[in-house]
């Protein structure tokens, strides 16, 4: 087997066992894990879900009048 086939197969073994790393069926077969209890306390949200609405939508420049026209020059 050539050096780069070696090579080659080894850095696919590592991206498919880090792939399965991240599966959630993975975590089951660990012997070490321990239960996970919810820390005590009440559950509130950090931050409220929407702002409220502003009380004027603001308007885009292109509705400005016109200052450069020569009737609005006094």
């Amino acid at each position: 087997m050539t050096r780069f086939a070696r090579t080659l197969r080894l850095a696919l073994a590592v991206a498919v066992l880090g792939s399965v790393a991240g599966c959630d069926t993975m975590q089951s077969l660990n012997p070490f894990k321990e239960d996970e209890k919810p820390l005590p306390g009440e559950r509130r949200p950090v931050a409220p879900v929407a702002p409220p609405p502003p009380n004027s939508v603001p308007q885009p420049l292109s509705g400005l009048p016109d200052v450069t026209s020569s009737a609005n020059l006094a």
